[in-house]
C-alpha cells in the first residue's frame, strides 16, 4: 500500500521471475513531468515525542488525511505505531525515509516507467477518492505505461478503482 506498493513494484521489476504476482494498493505512479502541491513527507520534521502513549495518540491521524467511519481501525493501529525512545513515546515511522530510498520516490523518471519493466503478474488498485488520483493524468499515465509494457495494457495488468474509497482503502470498506 502507498509507499510499500512502490517497493513492491520495484521488487516485481527486479525479482519478478521469482514471484507469482504482486498487488499494489493506491501507489500512484506519476508522469515524469508531473507537478503538484504534493510534497514528500521527508520535508516534515519529526515532532517532539510525548510523555505518554495517550498524549501521542491524541496527535495520531492518517496521512494523507481522510474521513474515517471505522474509528476502531484507527484506534487499533495507533498504539501499534508507537515506540519508546529516550524516555519519550514517538512514532515508529522514519520521516527521512524518502531521502534514504530515492530509487522508490514517485517523482523520479525511473519510477514513472516502472510499470514497463515488471516481471510478474501485477494488479493495481486505487481509491476513487484518493488524493493521489484526483488528477486524471495520473491514471492515464499508469494505463499508458501498462499498455506500453504489454499488448492489451490494463487487460493484462488490471487497474481497479475502488468506489467510495480514499487512499487508506482498508479503512473505508473493511468488510467488502
Amino acid at each position: 500500500h502507498s509507499y510499500g506498493g512502490w517497493v513492491t513494484l520495484h521488487a516485481a521489476k527486479v525479482y519478478g521471475d521469482e514471484l507469482g504476482g504482486v498487488v499494489a494498493l493506491d501507489s500512484a505512479i506519476f508522469p515524469p513531468d508531473y507537478s503538484s502541491d504534493f510534497k514528500p513527507l521527508s520535508i516534515r520534521q519529526r515532532k517532539a515525542g510525548a510523555p505518554s502513549v495517550e498524549a501521542l495518540l491524541a496527535r495520531f491521524k492518517l496521512m494523507p488525511e481522510q474521513p474515517v467511519e471505522n474509528r476502531y481501525l484507527v484506534d487499533y493501529i495507533g498504539p501499534l505505531s508507537i515506540r519508546k525512545e529516550d524516555g519519550l513515546y514517538i512514532w515508529k515511522d522514519d520521516p527521512q525515509r524518502w531521502m534514504k530510498t530515492t530509487q522508490f520516490v514517485q517523482y523520479s523518471t525511473e519510477q514513472s516507467k516502472v510499470l514497463r519493466h515488471l516481471k510478474c503478474r501485477t494488479s493495481l488498485m486505487y481509491g476513487e477518492k484518493s488524493k493521489f488520483f484526483t488528477d486524471p493524468r495520473v491514471l492515464r499515465h499508469m494505463q499508458a505505461e501498462c499498455h506500453a509494457a504489454r499488448p492489451g495494457g490494463d487487460q493484462c495488468t488490471p487497474i481497479i478503482g475502488i468506489p467510495e474509497a480514499h487512499h487508506h482503502l482498508m479503512f473505508d470498506q473493511p468488510l467488502q
